[in-house]
């Protein structure tokens, strides 16, 4: 299988899952019903914004979306981690060497960089 067919495969999941038919989801996404067939059979990818779109949808990460990792979301424990993190390093001036992590953590730690400056509120 390659990964056009696993990433449409993961978009039809979440879409079973949470109980929509097509022409319901592509109505909220504000895509025609024949686009989101499309990314569903793997014929067409979603833009940037579209990918967006969906992974807030369905409050997932983009790269689960893309098939880049297998994490969906963060938990809330990881939110309040998160909280607790942005507060302590907004008083803190530091350089994170990202060299010491393997390639997984270190698009784990983007992810959470990412999930940090979108997801709370700057103070």
């Amino acid at each position: 299988m390659n990964l056009y067919t696993q990433c449409a495969n993961r978009l039809k999941q979440l879409r079973r899952e949470s109980g929509l038919s097509q022409e319901v989801l592509a109505k909220k996404l504000r895509i025609s019903r024949s686009c989101l067939a499309n990314y569903e059979s793997g014929k067409r990818q979603p833009d940037y914004a579209t990918l967006i779109h969906i992974a807030d949808h369905f409050n997932v990460l983009t790269d689960y979306l893309i098939c880049h990792i297998n994490l969906r979301s963060l938990e809330p424990e990881a939110a309040e981690t998160a909280l607790y993190l942005q507060n302590y390093f907004s008083r803190q001036s530091f350089i994170l060497d990202l060299s010491v992590f393997t390639p997984q953590n270190q698009m784990l730690i983007l992810h959470y960089y990412h999930f940090l400056t979108a997801k709370i509120p700057h103070q």
